[in-house]
């Protein structure tokens, strides 16, 4: 009586950049660097708030207030806390909205639509690594 043993081969597959950037802790930590980005541009339009092409001033003050307070709520969202990141995910939808008054203003001028549109894409792909980061099971579990 002869027992026959078989091993099948294991795959080993290498991680891709894709892989590792929709992967819980570093999507998040991506994602909220973008966030903060986003917040010190908003912060940086106020240098331009006396120039011919300015938006209005109201815009420009309400984008460095959300610049900050998203700034300031990014720090408690990298440490896991629940407010700060829906602080950031507020101040970030809140700014991206904001900025889509410049489609309707004739007097705007070419650049200001492609930085607005190059920020919300930003802020929507920060938000994709969000949510697929808070998808990802935890490191050690089983699906």
């Amino acid at each position: 009586m002869s027992t026959t043993t078989t091993t099948t081969p294991t795959s080993t597959t290498t991680p891709t950049l894709a892989d590792a950037l929709t992967s819980g802790p570093l999507a998040r930590t991506v994602a909220l660097g973008i966030c903060a980005l986003l917040g010190l541009a908003d912060i940086a339009g106020t240098a331009g708030l006396g120039a011919d092409d300015a938006p209005p001033a109201f815009v420009v003050l309400v984008g460095t207030a959300l610049g900050i307070i998203t700034l300031a709520a990014t720090l408690p969202a990298v440490r896991g806390r629940a407010p700060g990141l829906l602080t950031v995910l507020c101040s970030r939808f809140v700014s991206a909205a904001l900025g889509f008054g410049v489609y309707f203003d004739d007097g705007a001028p070419r650049w200001a639509e492609i930085a607005v549109a190059v920020f919300v894409c930003l802020t929507l792909a920060a938000f994709g690594l969000l949510a697929t980061a808070a998808q990802a099971p935890a490191r050690g579990t089983r699906p």
